[in-house]
């Protein structure tokens, strides 16, 4: 949201004030309208982003990078993606185990019925034999 804002024309201040409003946690959100404050002090964004603590220290240095050079907006598009890739990782991650686990327990599902009617078979024709 940063990113698009920051792109946009909107200035770090306003952009700041717009990205804080849908944040739920009311404890991200006390810190970030803290980082907003010190931005309207006069302190670069990266450094009262990063005395938050909301973002990695690998964001903070490109926002560094993106307020020196003036491609903020695309600093913040940057961040954005790196965690939105890992996020996909994790999330894709998480599905192959499950589709494992499930695959696994299907497995043996079928296994454990087999037995069972075997075992079941096997009583039937010993009962039968000794008559």
């Amino acid at each position: 949201m940063l990113g698009t804002l920051a792109g946009s024309g909107v200035n770090a201040a306003e952009a700041l004030k717009l990205a804080e409003e849908p944040i739920g946690n009311t404890a991200l959100r006390a810190r970030f309208a803290e980082a907003r404050r010190r931005v309207n002090d006069g302190a670069p964004i990266s450094v009262a982003l990063g005395e938050t603590g909301i973002f990695e220290p690998e964001d903070i240095d490109l926002m560094a990078v993106g307020e020196s050079t003036g491609t903020l907006a695309e600093a913040f598009s940057a961040a954005a993606e790196r965690h939105r890739a890992a996020l996909d990782a994790a999330i894709t991650k998480a599905i192959r185990i499950l589709t494992g686990g499930f695959l696994a327990l299907a497995v043996g599902l079928v296994f454990f019925c087999l037995v069972s009617i075997m075992t079941t078979i096997l009583s039937v024709s010993q009962s039968v034999l000794h008559r």
